[in-house]
């Protein structure tokens, strides 16, 4: 016969005899608990925790017995309440324990707890102080009594050490977790060295309790987390706390959908945590992002067949990720080098390991933070290099993002990617710092990270085009000899220019102003219809309803341009038979033809052509002109008066757009 059934037909002798012995038996209880602390060292200051599982080892049947006849001699042993003890309420026991009680006091507490059905399920209890609409606590007053035997500093005592017990468990699958304030966290390990602080969160790595992780595999070696704490979660103002609150719980699921398609690049959310006024998401821990891969290699890196192939097949995994993320209605709005992540794969022979796309979700909190902030030119959301020429047209226009705007985002990206491969990262970063010095010669002012695109001004209109720097390029690398004949890089070059890096949206564009209707072309003829993934992948998603839409408002006026090699340009919109910026569809349809290529012919992917005497990138900035031709940009993340200021001429009719514009923008 087992334990538990000496315990149901009171053959408890041998545990009696243990408790007889009180201190020379077995230790008390309050010693073990003590013994089985472990810190949690998230925040500045450690707090203790008793890890998950341990309490079975820590109230048994012996120390509960023990714990209930220390001192108390005419207590006979009740078979049903060491039971009731042991089944329903052993972190209970541990925390009347740790609160002083023993003995007689400990064995009324725990005869009240029994006959109001108390027990680990009524955990955590809230302070009496509390409001009893409390969403995390609850207090049966009428467990806690008499009030001779539950003073205010015991109940005190037994709320604060309830904390000790109740560290949470992060189970696969279980995505959302509200905490109370004073749950600790079960951190055990804060690499403080590879802390990340960034504008608008702040990304630790750090270790969790084995015991506190339930569906992860982690033969056998610790694992390593990543704790993203997200800043500017309290407002003052109610109604911006409602919009940051909203915000909040929209991404929260934005995240857990994306987590759902189990997309190998992407990366999966393990847990949102609310705790208090406190935003946490957890992420498991990446070995770098593409940029630090790329700084990686500052000169030309060593290429060969198979770097390439893994190259591509990646990018490739991003461009089917992100036509996922565009067909379940989702759009990034903030791609960049910095959020794709890059994880070591279990294959060492690997150079490049697993490229994944991060901070999905979070572009609606980083709008409303950059709004409530009283200085947007520092804490702008959103990197200028990665936007696309529409970006500053919808800012205008107070409408949502597309998803074609993740398309000219990784057209940049792609483009780094190959200066990178075909020249080394210095190169990569000269290339970029060319566009920042043209950028200044031509508006006399400064800019971070210029984009890939210019607005011309002309009257009554602004003219959008591939910056004639990022054409330039271009055209050196199709003139490599890399790109001599059918090659991989070649072929990706094409793409980055005909279908990525393309100022003209598809006619069918889905916005607030336009319809699914097929446009008419030149000809007077209806232009093809799109199909329903193409539909789907340019509708704006995730409207705010508050945002102000007037369908009366007059357009304003940006007419986008492409810029050829040879610098002429031509209104995007006169020709039907120029090429549209490609969904993330034909982007990753166009890399399977890639990736088709090179497994039906192994020398397409590296032609091997020798790169010791291949010449440096060319770049070099334009001679000052006319500083009335061209805008600053992006165009509303300048403080309103510095438009005045400005020399540069701005048309009547823009001005009159701008002057309100750029005002809400420095709220």
């Amino acid at each position: 016969m087992g334990r538990q059934g000496e315990i149901e037909h009171g053959y408890v002798e041998e545990a009696v005899e243990v408790a007889d012995d009180g201190d020379d038996g077995e230790a008390r209880l309050a010693d073990r608990i003590l013994k089985s602390f472990v810190p949690g060292v998230f925040d500045s200051k450690p707090q203790n925790f008793v890890p998950e599982g341990c309490i079975k080892d820590l109230v048994t049947e012996g120390s509960v017995i023990i714990e209930l006849r220390y001192l108390n001699s005419v207590w006979e042993v009740d078979n049903a309440l060491v039971e009731y003890i042991l089944r329903k309420a052993p972190k209970v026991f541990a925390i009347a324990v740790q609160t002083g009680l023993f003995g007689l006091e400990l064995c009324m507490a725990m005869d009240k707890f029994r006959k109001c059905d108390f027990g680990d399920s009524g955990l955590p209890i809230r302070e009496r102080a509390a409001p009893s609409d409390a969403t995390i606590g609850k207090l049966k007053l009428s467990a806690f009594m008499p009030k001779t035997l539950w003073t205010d500093l015991r109940l005190y005592n037994f709320y604060d050490h309830q904390w000790t017990y109740l560290s949470p468990v992060f189970a696969k699958g279980d995505r959302e977790m509200i905490l109370h304030p004073h749950h600790i966290l079960p951190i055990i390990e804060v690499d403080h060295c590879t802390t990340q602080h960034g504008t608008f969160s702040d990304v630790r790595q750090v270790i969790i309790h084995d015991q506190h992780l339930k569906g992860f595999s982690s033969h056998g070696a610790k694992m390593h987390f990543a704790i993203k704490e997200i800043k500017d979660t309290v407002s003052n103002d109610t109604r911006a706390q409602q919009k940051l609150d909203a915000a909040w719980q929209g991404e929260v699921q934005a995240l857990i959908a994306s987590t759902a398609l189990g997309n190998p690049n992407i990366i999966q959310l393990i847990a949102a945590v609310t705790q208090g006024q406190r935003r946490y998401l957890l992420f498991q821990w990446a070995d770098g992002n593409l940029r630090t891969f790329w700084e990686s290699s500052p000169q030309r890196p060593a290429l060969n067949a198979h770097f390439i192939q893994e190259i591509v097949q990646q990018l490739r995994g991003l461009a089917y990720a992100l036509y996922e993320l565009h067909k379940q209605r989702f759009r990034h709005g903030d791609l960049k080098p910095e959020n794709i992540l890059r994880f070591n794969g279990p294959n060492p022979s690997s150079r490049v390991g697993t490229l994944k796309i991060s901070d999905l979700g979070l572009a609606k909190h980083h709008a409303i933070v950059t709004g409530l902030r009283h200085c947007p030119t520092s804490t702008r959301f959103g990197t200028a290099r990665y936007e696309p020429p529409e970006a500053a047209r919808d800012r205008l226009d107070g409408e949502s993002r597309s998803r074609l705007y993740d398309i000219w985002s990784m057209g940049v990206i792609a483009l780094e990617l190959v200066v990178w491969i075909l020249h080394g990262y210095d190169q990569l970063k000269m290339f970029n710092d060319g566009i920042k010095k043209d950028y200044m010669s031509m508006h006399d002012s400064d800019h971070e990270a210029p984009p890939y695109y210019e607005i011309e001004s002309s009257p009554g209109k602004r003219i959008a085009k591939v910056h004639p720097v990022v054409a330039s390029v271009i055209q050196q690398l199709e003139a490599d000899p890399e790109c001599s004949r059918d090659s991989a890089i070649r072929d990706l070059v094409d793409i980055v220019k005909n279908n990525l890096l393309v100022v003209k949206l598809q006619p069918w564009r889905l916005s607030r102003h336009s319809t699914l209707r097929p446009p008419v072309d030149e000809t007077g003829d209806r232009q093809e219809a799109p199909t329903d993934d193409e539909r789907m992948e340019d509708e704006d998603a995730f409207e705010d309803p508050e945002d102000p839409e007037d369908p009366e408002e007059p357009s304003n006026n940006i007419v986008v341009t492409q810029h050829d090699a040879e610098g002429s340009e031509q209104a995007a919109h006169s020709s039907s038979n120029e090429p549209c910026r490609a969904t993330a569809e034909k982007f990753y349809q166009a890399l399977d033809v890639i990736i088709g290529k090179g497994n039906n012919n192994p020398s397409y992917w590296f032609t091997g052509i020798s790169r010791d005497r291949i010449q440096d990138l060319k770049v070099e900035p334009r001679a000052a002109e006319e500083p009335k031709q061209f805008l600053p940009l992006p165009l509303l993340n300048q403080p309103a008066q510095k438009i005045g200021d400005s020399p540069i001429a701005v048309p009547p009719e823009l001005a009159q757009r701008l002057a309100p514009a750029q005002a809400q923008s420095a709220v």
